[in-house]
């Protein structure tokens, strides 16, 4: 817990030193899985919405195919499904924050989680450090993680998502029940945060 509230500072401490918050967060987009034929979603609260920002009315948990065209979804065909919920989104049985994007690409369904980058770097910190180790350290990784991220981000601005690598899916956790109030991370599933 210690370490969580100097990571929050640490993240803080740049939009209090130049006299203002971004009136925007930052977002960021990590694929969780690529090329998979069908997906489960499931949670509390849940809305979804079709490619058009239409909201559908859907009956949890629901399996998401890939179809010619798009997305499967009780024998309905769309280009895409937006889903999101008050706490966390279970994808195949794992929680993550934030948005979660399903589409079809080439080598099957794209399933892509967007949330704010400052929640990313937190959780991703606390998932690979130990709270044990300096704290000059937890400020290098910080720093490195972040550099990581925003160079992906603009390399990647054009793609559908920014991070992917197995890097990231090893560092990474998905989120549970225990973590619900506390920002997380995300990562290609298998994960948790």
């Amino acid at each position: 817990m210690r370490l969580f509230l100097i990571l929050l500072l640490m993240l803080l401490i740049p939009a209090v030193t130049t006299g203002s918050f971004p009136s925007q967060q930052e977002m960021i987009r990590v694929a969780l899985l690529k090329g998979g034929e069908s997906v489960r979603i499931d949670g509390n609260g849940i809305l979804a919405t079709d490619d058009a920002g239409e909201p559908l009315r859907l009956g949890f948990p629901v399996d998401v195919r890939r179809g010619k065209g798009g997305v499967v979804i009780n024998g309905r065909t769309l280009r895409g499904l937006k889903i999101s919920a008050p706490v966390f989104v279970q994808v195949n049985g794992k929680g993550y924050r934030g948005v979660i994007e399903v589409s079809s690409a080439d080598k099957g369904l794209l399933v892509v989680n967007e949330l704010p980058l400052e929640e990313y770097l937190v959780g991703l910190i606390n998932c690979e450090i130990s709270s044990q180790w300096p704290m000059e350290a937890v400020k290098a990784q910080a720093v490195i993680a972040r550099s990581y991220a925003i160079f992906q981000k603009e390399a990647r601005k054009n793609a559908p998502y920014q991070l992917e690598s197995p890097f990231w899916i090893r560092s990474m956790k998905g989120a549970t029940s225990k973590t619900a109030g506390r920002p997380a991370v995300s990562r290609r599933l298998p994960a948790r945060y």
